[in-house]
């Protein structure tokens, strides 16, 4: 990248926290937003599961939403509308209501984190599964390294794409230890999807945002529910609690249906964590 994008603003609406600080606070106590389905909504539905993440205790107006201004929108537009007015207002602007603003994450201004790099591919190898040996993985993340100047041995963190399914961990692993070799010993590798459930194209953002108010508080966020490590996948991964621990540069990397990836470089802007 030329020039590097500095985030100054977060708005969240997840399954562990309806705000930006509920989601933080959420991360830090590793807490799970799965929950039981409700009887009323499993007798509606084929699907096997009856547990899913569930966003609970959204107010739109409590997100300073007017409900006629909302009423004909997806609850996903609002949940977007909600995230991008508390973005709005964490990077110090007036927000007035409006079904005009969209987006999660506001960019241009003053907050310590920055988007260094940044990277996207398509290798078009399925509709569902990722490349085995994990090499349009590894090329992706060195693009986005090679994009924010930043050598493969300078990352502290990798925010995984970790939706826990053997397949998927199995060749993310693959692709970490390809990248950097020995250093993927001590490599902290966390994984946001244990606690919020997956996302779908949300989860890149969410997780994002995980990332840069680590960077922020000096905090790497724990994987939940890590009790049976398959022996494919050893890394070292923040387990069960949160590691305090400042960091400068974390690796983003996302996975999507049809081989389309994603790739963010997120540091410190000035090299010193926020307590």
């Amino acid at each position: 990248m030329s020039h590097d994008v500095v985030i100054t603003g977060i708005g969240v609406v997840s399954s562990i926290g309806v705000t930006r600080e509920e989601f933080w606070q959420g991360c830090l106590a590793g807490r799970s937003g799965a929950v039981a389905l409700s009887s009323d909504w499993v007798c509606h539905t084929d699907l096997s599961s009856q547990i899913a993440a569930v966003v609970n205790g959204f107010d739109p107006q409590a997100a300073g939403l007017e409900v006629h201004h909302i009423r004909f929108l997806d609850r996903v537009s609002v949940f977007a509308l909600a995230a991008a007015g508390e973005a709005l207002s964490d990077a110090g602007f007036d927000v007035m209501p409006s079904v005009q603003v969209r987006g999660q994450m506001l960019v241009d201004g003053v907050e310590p984190e920055r988007l260094a790099g940044y990277a996207s591919n398509c290798d078009a190898h399925s509709m569902m599964q990722l490349d085995e040996s994990g090499r349009s993985l590894v090329a992706l993340m060195e693009k986005a390294l090679a994009t924010a100047g930043i050598a493969r041995e300078d990352v502290d963190l990798v925010s995984a794409h970790g939706t826990s399914t053997v397949l998927n961990d199995r060749t993310e692993a693959r692709a970490l230890r390809l990248l950097f070799g020995e250093k993927a010993d001590g490599l902290a590798v966390t994984a946001l999807k244990s606690m919020t459930g997956h996302a779908i194209a949300a989860s890149g953002p969410m997780e994002a945002a995980a990332a840069c108010l680590g960077l922020r508080h000096g905090v790497m966020t724990p994987t939940i529910n890590y009790q049976f490590p398959d022996p494919e996948c050893v890394l070292s991964v923040v387990a069960h609690e949160p590691r305090r621990q400042a960091f400068q540069v974390c690796l983003k990397p996302s996975y999507g249906f049809g081989g389309h990836d994603a790739c963010l470089v997120l540091t410190q802007a000035d090299g010193v964590a926020q307590s």
